[in-house]
Order: structure tokens, then C-alpha cells, then sequence
């Protein structure tokens, strides 16, 4: 959902009769629907079936939606530090970073956010491959080399 009628790369201006309930309690009603392509990087994804919504102020991704697109989300907590990645197959699309209640998309994908969605997804593996191990824990194994 996005109230920026800019970013649509085509959208149908007639009403979808869906409204729109947010964090707050504030209702919006949907005033079109259409594709938007969302650049992260080299990459570009596009979305389908977004929602146009005058008067909202922020740009919502559901999930659902990502996983509509044969998206996978996954989320972490590394150092105390709550963020979730999204990826389709073996490529990380994007990263966000749990601001408030919401997670912020970090939409211009680097080598370092990458990298660092590597390591999140290679400490999450080990996690699991340890039994669910404790972060502390596989730390400790990580700096012992084992």
C-alpha cells in the first residue's frame, strides 16, 4: 500500500471498495491498484496488485503479499538486534530493521547488506544445526574456530 500515486508503474484509478485500517485506528479507503517497481540496488522487484491509498503517509509491504511473489521473509534477532531478510531463492532482495513496531525496509541493497544478511542466514543454519544453540553460544564456537 502507498499513498505516492509516483510510484506506480501502471495503475487502474478506479475505487477497489477496500478499506484500509492502520496502527492507529485511522481508515483509508483504497482508490486504485497497480504494479509498482520497487529499485533495491542493481535489482529492481516489481510488486503487483498494490494498493492506492490518498492520505497514507507511510508505504506498507505485506507479507503476505512478498509471499505472494515467491519471496521468503526471515526473521532474526543477532545481537540484540531485531531485523528480518528478504530473499528469492538464493538471492537476498533486501533487509529491515525493526524500528518501533515496524520494520523498516532498507531499500538500496549493498554488498554490506548482503553480507550481512549472509551472516544472519549462515548463524541462523548453525542455530539450528546445534540444537538451537544460544547466540552467545555459537559466538563462542565462531571464535574458537569450531
Amino acid at each position: 500500500m502507498t499513498g505516492n500515486k509516483k510510484l506506480f508503474h501502471t495503475m487502474s484509478d478506479r475505487p477497489t471498495g477496500d478499506w484500509i485500517t492502520i496502527a492507529d485506528n485511522q481508515e483509508y479507503i483504497a482508490a486504485g491498484i497497480g504494479d509498482v517497481i520497487i529499485p533495491l540496488g542493481t535489482r529492481r522487484c516489481t510488486l503487483t496488485k498494490v494498493l492506492y491509498v490518498p492520505g497514507l503517509t507511510s508505504n506498507i509491504l505485506s507479507i503476505s503479499q512478498l509471499l505472494n511473489h515467491r519471496m521468503q521473509v526471515e526473521f532474526f534477532v543477532e545481537k540484540g538486534v531485531k531485523s528480518c531478510i528478504i530473499s528469492q531463492g538464493e538471492s537476498v532482495i533486501a533487509q529491515a530493521f525493526l524500528k518501533g513496531r515496524l520494520f523498516a525496509l532498507d531499500a538500496v541493497t549493498s554488498s554490506s547488506v548482503a553480507l550481512s544478511a549472509s551472516t544472519a542466514k549462515s548463524t541462523a543454519l548453525w542455530h539450528f544445526r546445534y540444537g538451537h544453540l544460544s547466540a552467545g553460544a555459537l559466538h563462542q564456537l565462531s571464535a574458537k574456530e569450531m
